[in-house]
């Protein structure tokens, strides 16, 4: 049991019913979400993307966008990024 009385399996039963993710899809898109956006605002070294947005290291960070994205971090940059 967890602090909210339900079990993990519950929980991620119940949030999946509601938003059709579970916490942890939640969690990664809100991540890459946030990666996303510093990788088109920004200039930072996609290492240091990784870091800000709670991943371990750049290559964690990499597989997972690359797994919800079909493209690894810099060709997004390279493709998606409005000229200044």
């Amino acid at each position: 049991m967890t602090k909210a009385s339900v079990s993990v399996a519950q929980l991620e039963r119940h949030g999946k019913e509601v938003f059709q993710l579970t916490p942890r899809q939640q969690i990664h898109q809100a991540r890459l979400a946030e990666a996303s956006r510093l990788l088109l605002e920004h200039e930072l070294a996609i290492t240091e993307i990784a870091l800000r947005c709670g991943y371990t290291n750049h290559s964690a960070f990499s597989r997972q966008a690359s797994a919800l994205t079909e493209r690894s971090p810099s060709p997004y940059r390279k493709t998606n990024r409005t000229p200044r």
